[in-house]
């Protein structure tokens, strides 16, 4: 996988030209991109009002240039207010991401609302986590996640109020390495260009960082005054360099506060996997695409959803499974406005099991939060689930049969 970052002169007033300008940039280098490389925008490269013109602006250019794309950031209209969020397009052209910022920036505070949403997905089999810019500073967007990421992207839009960026760029370059050291992954930075036309000073921040290297002066690479650079990142060696830490008890796990104390003595093999499956499971629904949960189930694995018929059941096979994921979240999750999942406790591995007690909290207008409180279960064979078990207590379930007596009907489910 190589990731390509991005900092180009860009206009604030000019979302046309900015999008040309990246891609004559891009189509001059010989870069040979495949599909599972990315390519990192800048944040809010595009202002236009229009949310269509942006995404497809997004899909266009993942289309053309045959990889993923993330999108930097564009203000999203909610109802009255807007939101600075963007989107992850794969080499079809198809949205599989979306992400928000949760920490506007400055004068923005006033007039852009907090996003809730960091953008977790996995790409050729590697977790993805994107990060808007200022989110990027605050470690309790990485302590919420179920799972390290092997990749963070960042788009910025970084600005300083020094007379020259060395300030701004000392800072991030420092961030980059203590996040790419503390979590054991890459760190991939997009941001406007120096002669960038902003309401403020632009500190060209953009870089890559990388822990496994060895000599300090390689630990960061800046993006130089041709405005795009590529890595290659060499996963290999990023994993040897977790063991390493895990060996010395000195690699940091956002999945629990048990792992987060003794990491040494909490098996991750197996609850890495479940959590990448949960984390796969969050992209299809997002994109539809449920071929990227396939891998995680064996061919002939059964699915036990403690719940009465039409939303629980007993599945058999994998392809009944995903037909199920499918006909539930059409029927139920999407019906609602938002749903978010949290963890309870830590993940337990259990011989070839893994526990996790979780809830999901649904939001939409005019209907009060649906929570539901579950506990899954997955028996693995090898690094695949055979057998998935969601269990839920009695009261659990008379609350949402209750709930959709009395709400199903204002939200279309039947």
């Amino acid at each position: 996988m190589k990731v390509v970052l991005i900092q180009l002169p860009l206009r604030a007033s000019a979302a046309t030209q900015n999008w040309a300008r990246i891609r004559c940039a891009l189509e001059r280098r010989p870069l040979e991109l495949h599909t599972e490389d990315v390519v990192v925008l800048p944040e809010l490269l595009d202002l236009r009002p229009e949310r269509a013109a942006y995404e497809e602006s997004v899909s266009g250019l993942a289309r053309d240039l045959g990889c993923h794309v993330v999108g930097g950031s564009h203000y999203e209209r909610r109802g009255d207010a807007k939101l600075n969020s963007g989107v992850v397009a794969h080499p079809s052209g198809r949205i599989v991401g979306r992400y928000e910022k949760q920490r506007p920036y400055g004068t923005a505070s006033d007039q852009v609302m907090a996003g809730a949403t960091p953008g977790e997905l996995t790409i050729a089999g590697r977790r993805v986590l994107v990060v808007v810019c200022a989110d990027f500073w605050f470690s309790d967007v990485f302590q919420r996640l179920a799972a390290l990421p092997d990749l963070v992207l960042v788009p910025a839009c970084s600005v300083t109020r020094k007379p020259t960026p060395r300030f701004a760029r000392a800072l991030w370059r420092h961030m980059a390495v203590a996040r790419a050291y503390e979590y054991g992954t890459f760190v991939a930075i997009s941001d406007w260009a120096r002669a960038s036309s902003l309401p403020g000073a632009p500190g060209a921040v953009a870089g890559f960082a990388d822990p496994t290297r060895t000599e300090p002066r390689q630990f960061f690479s800046a993006v130089g005054r041709e405005g795009l650079a590529a890595h290659v990142l060499d996963f290999a060696a990023l994993d040897r360099f977790r063991a390493d830490r895990s060996e010395r008890r000195f690699l940091w796990h956002p999945a629990s506060r048990e792992s987060i104390a003794r990491p040494w003595e909490a098996p991750m093999s197996l609850v890495q996997r479940f959590l990448a499956y949960a984390a796969a499971f969050e992209q299809a629904f997002h994109s539809d695409d449920w071929s990227v949960v396939e891998p995680f189930f064996t061919e002939d694995a059964v699915y036990h959803v403690a719940l009465d018929p039409p939303f629980g059941g007993y599945f058999e096979g994998r392809a009944a499974i995903l037909a199920y994921f499918k006909d539930v979240l059409d029927r139920l999750d999407r019906r609602f406005e938002t749903r978010k999942g949290e963890l309870l406790e830590a993940p337990r591995l259990e011989g070839e099991r893994v526990v996790i007690r979780g809830r999901v909290v649904y939001r939409a207008p005019g209907v009060p939060d649906a929570v539901v409180e579950v506990e899954e279960i997955a028996h693995f064979t090898g690094d695949r689930i055979r057998q998935l078990e969601d269990r839920y207590a009695p009261e659990t379930r008379d609350q949402i049969s209750e709930y959709l007596a009395e709400h199903g009907g204002k939200l279309g489910i039947h």
